[in-house]
């Protein structure tokens, strides 16, 4: 679950820019019992001002859902539709005419226009598809999509004439074609056509993927971006993103590239994102009652009015008198909740104690590391009391950090799987060993 705030300011003439602040809220729908999201909800509220003094004024207020089609293992498409209300209006307070024009403006003077009937509205569909990849670490490194905006073709007049806008089409792509431990490299592109305007950016972005082995008070596993991409309308933009398990942000630049420019685009713009979110674990907690919840964990005091031959003395009470009234103090109880006996078969513990190897230099698993995976998880859902704890180890030629990645790979694909990551403990060998692996080791 995400919340987006969104900021941009783009200068398009002299004195005059679109400044655009958004706010949107993603919200995924949840299979527990695949453990895998299958659609999401969003809602998204903008405000664009341009303008001389920001006399023009559109808000937006869309809610959109969506849909993922899995169509093999890590693979899917997935389908959007968005819907809501745009509200335009311009402010007349900083509009004038020549009617107001006597030996210079005169503001008290009327404006001569029926300015009262610039507000209107119109609803607004939008629609999409995304083709795209997930690796075992959630990360994305193929995806194509394709939106289409404005598809009821809304009537724009502020008069009640006939102005609608045309439908405008937006495709965007990414491939990782490039990964080792640390870096990857993601060449990107945009086409967007609108209003018989072709826009076309295209660019790469290198993430630096941050480790335990680099854990800060603001920064943890997750990835640092450095982006750069090229408008062909001759602008280039800058960028840099960090992205977190609790909170993303970016920010993005951009300048003109050539001195000739066209007037639509422009030489001065600048945006930025921050945004927080909630992962979401979707296995779902069992409850562990240790305890009936009217046992004795403390002293309690209770008060009686029975003969004191009638009140029984267990040896764990006491009983005093006070002016005639009987107290008995009971003391607390001790409470310890039975073992559950495991038995474990033979070939189960030898299932859990299989080792998971890994190609030299390498973090990724194999499908038929993934298949044993899967049944790892489904004894251990079997046994809620098991602790598996999973060692990495590397060869002498390959980096420290590296056992931690394996370690991390291990433990995500089995919590995605609906094991609970407390269940999970990692460890590191201080010593390289003579290959990559990630021993298992059962605990009680």
């Amino acid at each position: 679950m995400s919340a987006l705030f969104n900021f941009r300011q783009q200068r398009i003439t002299t004195g005059q820019s679109y400044t655009t602040p958004m706010i949107s809220f993603l919200y995924p729908f949840i299979n527990k019992q695949k453990k895998n999201r299958w659609g999401g909800s969003g809602l998204s509220i903008a405000n664009e001002t341009t303008g001389p003094n920001g006399f023009f004024n559109t808000t937006h207020i869309l809610a959109g859902l969506g849909y993922n089609l899995p169509l093999a293992e890590g693979i899917y498409v997935g389908f959007g539709l968005q819907g809501g209300y745009v509200q335009r209006s311009i402010n007349t307070d900083n509009i004038t005419t020549e009617e107001l024009y006597l030996n210079g403006f005169d503001a008290s003077l009327g404006v001569g226009e029926p300015l009262s009937s610039y507000r209107d509205g119109f609803p607004l569909i939008n629609s999409g598809l995304l083709f795209y990849k997930e690796d075992q670490e959630q990360q994305i490194p193929f995806q194509l999509g394709v939106s289409l905006y404005n598809m009821n073709r809304p009537n724009v007049s502020f008069f009640g004439e006939v102005d609608r806008i045309p439908m405008s089409v937006l495709l965007t792509g990414e491939a990782r074609v490039y990964q080792n431990e640390l870096i990857s490299i993601h060449p990107t592109f945009r086409w967007w056509q609108r209003t018989e305007v072709d826009q076309l950016n295209v660019g790469t972005s290198v993430r630096y993927k941050l480790n335990a082995m680099n854990n800060t008070r603001f920064l943890r596993e997750g990835h640092i971006g450095a982006n750069l991409w090229y408008n062909f309308n001759r602008v280039a933009i800058i960028g840099v993103q960090i992205e977190q398990p609790d909170y993303v942000f970016a920010f993005s630049y951009d300048f003109a590239a050539a001195s000739n420019i066209p007037v639509r685009e422009t030489n001065n713009a600048f945006e930025f994102t921050l945004g927080w979110r909630r992962i979401f674990d979707t296995r779902r907690r069992r409850k562990k009652r240790i305890f009936d919840g009217n046992l004795p964990i403390s002293n309690k005091i209770f008060i009686q009015e029975t003969p004191e031959e009638e009140i029984p003395k267990p040896e764990n009470n006491r009983i005093e008198q006070t002016k005639g009234t009987t107290v008995i103090i009971r003391k607390p109880i001790e409470v310890i909740a039975p073992k559950e006996t495991l038995a474990l078969s033979a070939s189960e513990k030898a299932l859990l104690q299989t080792i998971i190897s890994f190609d030299l230099q390498s973090i990724i698993l194999s499908e038929s590391t993934k298949a044993h995976l899967d049944e790892v998880a489904t004894l251990l859902e079997q046994y809620p009391v098991l602790l598996y704890k999973i060692t990495g180890y590397r060869q002498l030629s390959e980096p420290q950090n590296i056992c931690t990645e394996r370690v991390n790979v291990v433990r995500v694909y089995l919590i995605r799987k609906g094991i609970d990551g407390e269940r999970i403990i990692t460890d590191i060998a201080p010593k390289a060993e003579a290959s990559p692996i990630v021993k298992p080791t059962l605990l009680r």
